[in-house]
């Protein structure tokens, strides 16, 4: 398989700045057959930042929140991460819950397309961190309780 050095990129950035994997953890990549490429990116990456990784395929989920088969769950358990990249989210199943309970840093990223990888996941951190809060508006239409952090959004 050849791989997209910009998508091997965000995916380390993601493994190491969002998710702070470490030499010798355990990575678990959950995926299905739609996203099953783009998984193999967040694999590869893993594998040369020295992380033990796993990749688990399954048939794509008819609904959000359907749980995965139980040897996924019980997957999900032993790793230290993991990385829920599906067509369809499994951020509300018991499995994703019980191993965040366990401690499993879990990133569910139902979805994720090359795009968000390339510019999101590749974005610096820590120039975003220091733009004006007028720039990260994203329509000067809206009102500004759309932009507060501590109101959900109406």
């Amino acid at each position: 398989m050849e791989f997209d050095l910009v998508l091997i990129q965000g995916a380390k950035k993601a493994l190491t700045e969002c998710m702070g994997v470490k030499v010798g953890e355990v990575c678990l990549i959950v995926t299905d057959e739609k996203l099953f490429s783009l998984a193999m990116h967040f694999a590869q990456a893993s594998r040369e930042l020295q992380v033990e990784t796993l990749v688990i395929s399954m048939t794509p989920r008819a609904i959000h929140g359907e749980e995965p088969p139980a040897p996924i769950a019980g997957a999900l358990l032993a790793a230290n991460c993991a990385f829920l990249i599906t067509s369809v989210s499994m951020s509300h199943t018991k499995a994703r819950a019980a191993a965040t309970e366990a401690g499993v840093r879990i990133a569910s990223m139902p979805g994720l397309t090359a795009d968000m990888v390339r510019g999101p996941l590749n974005a610096d951190y820590d120039d975003i961190v220091h733009l004006p809060k007028e720039s990260l508006r994203c329509s000067p239409k809206l009102p500004r309780r759309f932009y507060s952090r501590k109101r959900a959004l109406t």
